[in-house]
């Protein structure tokens, strides 16, 4: 009896010790080979990662270990990127091979959107964007880009996941790195305030017809100009349908998922 219950002991003890093991590959077409996960991780990760500049587009797909739990989407009209995840909890469960379809479906809300180089060259051809999937903020954001591989100021708007708003994830995946914490709000088109250093995420009121934040934000003078914003036709935006995967998985745009 006492050999038996050694041997259950040192059975559990192994089992227990056993770490995930999770295929691993990167690129627009998996080729995944087996890895095995640190002792703490219980999950396996499929991330499908979108760019697009203009009409050029590069989807990709990741496999491994759970790494990065964030998802997120932002959209400014010029520039789109996004990153969906899936999860499953058994060996060799995340099989798949490319990238799911990106979540393309629009959802109500527009926003301003611009890229430049300061606010006044965003603002000078800011135009209407219609949101898609989980985008449920409009932004005002700062910081650097490297996506020409120059790296420049980067003043931008659009529509973005609160995960963006909120600073919780890391945009240098795709080249890009916030200054500091985005300026944020809900309701069509209210980021049109021309603010070259965004300081905090906060809530936007409306006064006078006029969207303003409810709380300071630091100005920089030499690079902002107060310009009227431009009408211009808003982009059409084609609708794409998602897809599921494997035991435990889940695909989102702007959330976790377990």
């Amino acid at each position: 009896m006492k050999l038996l219950c050694v041997v259950v002991i040192l059975c559990t003890c192994i089992t227990e010790a056993r770490s995930l093991i999770c295929n691993q590959c990167f690129g627009a077409v998996c080729n995944p080979s087996p890895t095995n996960c640190l002792s703490s991780v219980t999950r396996c990760q499929t991330a499908s990662i979108r760019r697009s500049i203009g009409f050029f587009t590069i989807s990709q797909i990741t496999q491994g270990c759970e790494q990065n739990s964030q998802a997120f989407s932002f959209s400014s009209g010029e520039i789109f990127f996004s990153r969906d995840n899936k999860f499953c909890r058994t060996d060799l469960c995340n099989t798949q091979t490319t990238a799911d379809p990106t979540n393309m479906t629009l959802n109500g809300l527009e926003c301003f959107g611009c890229v430049g180089t300061d606010a006044q060259s965003c603002i000078s051809r800011q135009q209407s964007v219609k949101c898609v999937g989980q985008q449920n903020r409009c932004i005002n954001a700062t910081g650097t880009q490297n996506i020409l591989r120059t790296e420049e100021a980067f003043f931008t708007k659009g529509c973005a996941t609160e995960s963006i708003c909120n600073h919780s994830i890391n945009l240098e995946e795709f080249l890009i790195r916030l200054n500091s914490m985005p300026l944020c709000c809900t309701g069509n088109l209210c980021n049109n305030v021309e603010n070259a250093t965004v300081t905090s995420t906060v809530g936007m009121t409306s006064t006078q017809g006029q969207t303003v934040p409810t709380t300071a934000m630091s100005t920089n003078a030499s690079s902002i100009a107060t310009v009227a914003p431009t009408t211009t036709p808003t982009t059409t935006t084609t609708t794409t349908p998602g897809s599921g995967e494997s035991n435990d998985s889940s695909s989102n745009s702007g959330g976790t998922s377990d």
